[in-house]
């Protein structure tokens, strides 16, 4: 699931180093050139289960060296709005008095004194789970029940008949590993959940875990979205050079999958990837009702061009047209 970040993005021309991960890459394809050089904060409750699902998984000797368990939940509503900016803007905690500033700056609990306002914040929960995030060392802080709900997520996985073979002994299994390719004058780094290894039927599969709050019928929604089809493209990518390291160069290579899991509903499934998927992840694809996915060959060789133009305001087509371009029109068909 997760996949290393962005370590240098710079460039004059198309033969300087460009590093990218499948999530960047999803990220300009879905929000534009700006994402290139503005790394977005993905701290969401579903990031952050998804995480410790993962690290109980495939670093559970390490886990408590990466978490904080905080004995308490997170305040909600309107209190954990303020928690969120505060978190997000401040190195240490802030003042009752700068804490009221920031309350009355967003217009929480408008037309209230502020003795009123103090009071709606000024409460132990508040402030010891802030206190909780700023003195980890370093750690996450996650709360007892989020906790709980990622060790469960992880149990089930490793448990129920959809998805259990997949963590049998049957199968050499490497967890988190890591890559690094060249691919039209890009590298990509990323870290794959689990490289699975039939040395019976000399078999190569890469699995990537994703988890969500949909359910297991609904992947296809988050697949699209979130561009999970340049994930697979590019992981596959890495094969020939993942085989070459681990000396199985002679094993067939099956299909990539998704095994996802939802979190309310907590049913694993197991997504195979087909060979049709794959070649749209590269070339592209247009939907029945006309809409149109680049594929990563073509994204990819935009992102080359931003960074040999400097230019991450206006896509390139913006450029090139100098403020014209065409309308849509791909969508419909002209009635006869």
């Amino acid at each position: 699931m997760k996949d290393e970040g962005l370590d240098e993005l710079y460039g004059s021309n198309v033969d300087v180093d460009i590093y990218l991960s499948y999530s960047r890459t999803s990220d300009f394809s879905r929000n534009g050139p700006r994402a290139l050089i503005a790394r977005r904060e993905l701290n969401s409750e579903g990031v952050r289960i998804g995480s410790i699902t993962d690290d109980w998984l495939f670093s559970r000797d390490k886990f408590h060296s990466i978490y904080e368990i905080f004995d308490g939940e997170k305040p909600t509503a309107t209190l954990g709005k303020v928690v969120d900016i505060i978190l997000k803007n401040y190195v240490t905690i802030p003042t009752k008095e700068e804490v009221l500033s920031i309350v009355k700056k967003n217009e929480f609990w408008k037309r209230s004194k502020d003795e009123t306002l103090i009071a709606n914040f000024d409460i132990p929960e508040f402030w010891d789970y802030l206190k909780s995030h700023y003195n980890t060392d370093g750690k996450t802080i996650i709360t007892t029940s989020q906790m709980n709900l990622g060790m469960d997520l992880a149990l089930v996985l490793q448990t129920h008949t959809h998805s259990s073979y997949i963590f049998s002994d049957r199968f050499e299994r490497k967890d988190q590993y890591k890559f690094e390719i060249t691919y039209r004058n890009v590298k990509f780094r990323g870290i794959i959940d689990m490289v699975i290894l039939d040395h019976e039927q000399k078999t190569i599969r890469l699995i990537d875990l994703k988890t969500g709050q949909s359910k297991s019928s609904e992947f296809l929604t988050s697949f699209l979205k979130y561009r999970y089809y340049f994930q697979e493209a590019i992981y596959m990518k890495a094969v020939p050079t993942i085989m070459k390291e681990l000396g199985v160069e002679d094993y067939a290579v099956l299909p990539f999958q998704f095994l996802y899991i939802g979190r309310t509903e907590q049913i694993p499934l197991v997504f195979d990837i087909t060979q049709k998927w794959h070649d749209a992840a590269c070339d592209g694809f247009t939907t029945t009702s006309g809409y149109l996915y680049k594929g990563l060959d073509e994204t990819l060789d935009e992102i080359v061009w931003h960074f040999a133009n400097k230019e991450f305001t206006f896509p390139r087509n913006i450029i090139e047209g100098k403020g014209t371009i065409d309308l849509n029109d791909k969508f419909f068909n002209i009635k006869t």
